[in-house]
């Protein structure tokens, strides 16, 4: 229990590193500001020795974690990582250099002793140069051959994560919270491969060059209002769910690869490929559910649950071949599809203490 005049105050902490000659660096921010009616936290981080900047942990905590829409329907889940590369980065492991650049701010209102409001805004900046050299002999009875390879990747990646949340508790007996996440995710990555094959005496057998370019774009929106309403009976209870989901992604995909080969040391022939591929996906989740529950006796229950969901997904995908000028759609890499999915579930059980 706090004395009056200690719940106004802040706190905050600052770390920061410098590493010479290899000029790495590490820096955290973490400012606090608290009053009986509302609570502000920022919060930034900076480095290049491959970290996120923050957890895992400390970033579903910021973006208002987890959401569980529609729990138990597998065809009503959207997804978490939305096709979004920072989420790997947090879990650790990444290769390669990487400078990450994070910040955020969490705020919560105590409007009145029954009503809270609290806001979520997290941002993340990464790039991650990758290179990569291999040396690989294979040996046959016949033969030995050697390759060289070169391995280039660059990667540039941001999201931005906002939550709301809003609850009210109308009297003792009726309950009502609202709750919405959007995010927005993008992504860049340029990718570069030279490899050689040389095979007895060291003789040229063919060479591969290999250049692609990955662009990744997402949004999405996730909303949840819940009623709940306790009677005068003890453990007699009714609730409300509706929720709704919104997610949209867009990919741009283009390679472009040549291989030579060779004869004797002499080139006798080029395979080349030169490709497109364009992505769009949407999808939209529409969900519901009623719930009851009736004590029978002093230690027995009995509870109703009504649920149901509606499902539209879409995605379509374009391949095509490039020769000179002129493009090409590959019909056998190219689809769409639509698909619909509804349900209406009922259920009853009965339980005892």
């Amino acid at each position: 229990t706090l004395k009056e005049d200690k719940k106004v105050g802040f706190m905050g902490t600052v770390k920061g590193g410098y590493g010479y000659p290899n000029h790495r660096y590490k820096g955290q921010l973490s400012l606090n500001y608290f009053n009986p009616i509302m609570r502000i936290s920022l919060v930034g981080a900076t480095n290049n020795v491959n970290e996120a900047g923050f957890s895992y942990k400390d970033y579903q905590d910021m973006s208002g974690g987890h959401s569980n829409f529609m729990n138990g329907n597998r065809a009503m889940n959207i997804g978490n990582n939305w096709d979004d590369p920072i989420v790997s980065m947090m879990w650790g492991g990444a290769t390669g250099e990487t400078r990450a650049i994070t910040g955020g701010i969490n705020t919560n209102f105590f409007l009145s002793k029954n009503t809270d409001l609290s806001f979520h805004y997290m941002y993340t900046n990464a790039q991650r140069f990758n290179l990569k050299n291999v040396y690989l002999r294979s040996v046959t009875p016949e033969n030995f051959f050697t390759r060289n390879t070169v391995d280039q990747n660059f990667l540039l990646a941001q999201r931005h994560n906002i939550n709301l949340k809003f609850s009210h508790k109308i009297d003792s007996t009726h309950e009502f919270k609202f709750n919405t996440n959007v995010r927005l995710n993008g992504s860049s990555t340029l990718s570069d491969q030279i490899s050689n094959t040389l095979g007895a005496n060291d003789s040229l057998e063919n060479t591969l060059n290999l250049e692609s370019n990955d662009t990744k774009s997402g949004a999405g929106v996730l909303s949840n209002v819940y009623y709940k309403r306790k009677f005068k009976k003890k453990d007699r209870v009714f609730s409300g769910n509706a929720a709704f989901a919104y997610l949209t992604r867009q990919n741009n995909f283009s390679n472009v690869s040549a291989t030579d080969l060779y004869t004797d040391g002499l080139l006798f022939d080029t395979d080349s490929l030169q490709q497109q591929q364009g992505i769009r996906y949407n999808k939209q989740v529409y969900g519901a559910q009623l719930f009851y529950k009736e004590p029978l006796g002093k230690d027995n229950f009995i509870e109703f649950k009504l649920k149901g969901g509606l499902s539209i997904e879409f995605n379509d995908r374009v391949v095509k071949d490039i020769s000179g000028q002129t493009e090409f759609v590959n019909d056998t890499m190219t689809d769409i599809y639509h698909k619909y999915y509804n349900f209406q579930t009922v259920s009853a059980a009965f339980a005892r203490k």
